[in-house]
Formats: structure tokens, C-alpha cells, sequence
């Protein structure tokens, strides 16, 4: 699986911690730890609100630029 490294970028450059994304999107720390860094594949639902909270679409989180 390939990191998610447009989201966390994205976290960076708007100042949002994981743990606040995390306690947003209703999932622990760990499983967006483990989404970001390409241990797990994200939910069709996780991906969706993941999109909405970063304010991108879903298509431009899973494509590397």
C-alpha cells in the first residue's frame, strides 16, 4: 500500500494535528496513523470525510503528484 503522503502533507501545511483529525473523522489515532503511512487501506467512508476534512477530493489523496 502507498503512503498518503498529500494528506499528510495537507495536515502540515494547515496546522492540523492527527489526534484532532482523528478524534474528527471518529476513528483512534492509531488507524489514521496506519492509513497515512500505508499500513491499511482507508474505508470508502474513511476516505470520504478524510477528503472533506482536508478540503481536497478522494481521487486527489490516492494519486501521487
Amino acid at each position: 500500500m502507498r503512503k498518503m503522503l498529500r494528506a499528510k502533507s495537507l495536515l502540515y501545511e494547515r496546522n492540523i494535528l492527527q489526534a484532532d483529525l482523528a478524534r474528527t473523522m471518529g476513528i483512534s489515532e492509531t488507524r489514521l496513523s496506519r492509513i497515512l503511512n500505508g499500513r491499511d487501506r482507508p474505508r470508502e467512508a474513511e476516505l470520504a470525510r478524510l477528503a472533506v476534512e482536508l478540503g481536497v477530493s478522494e481521487e486527489e489523496l490516492l494519486h501521487v503528484h
